[in-house]
């Protein structure tokens, strides 16, 4: 779904990586740098997914400005709109 997200938002995801424990627990993370079109500023998110595979997860979205520079809000724009599409997703999904 995160993969699906970014591809609708057009950002590009960096790297994912996956992991499992023997709890039947499994995170996955991914890197993604977002924006918007038209715009030259970019933000680099990371967002964590930790799921026990029982029906719900939990989403951990970070983000940080390129060259640690302030960016007067623009990163938690970046957040609100991939959590936004995410909840969207989620809600179609499940119908």
């Amino acid at each position: 779904m995160i993969n699906k997200a970014a591809n609708s938002l057009r950002w590009r995801v960096i790297r994912r990586s996956a992991n499992t424990s023997t709890d039947n627990t499994f995170t996955e993370t991914y890197e993604i740098t977002a924006g918007y079109t038209g715009v030259p500023q970019r933000t680099d998110l990371v967002v964590r997914v930790v799921s026990n595979n029982v029906g719900s997860a939990i989403v951990d979205i970070r983000a940080s400005s390129p060259g640690r520079h302030r960016d007067l809000g623009f990163s938690e724009m970046m957040i609100q709109k991939l959590a936004r599409e995410l909840a969207v997703l989620s809600q179609n999904s499940s119908m």
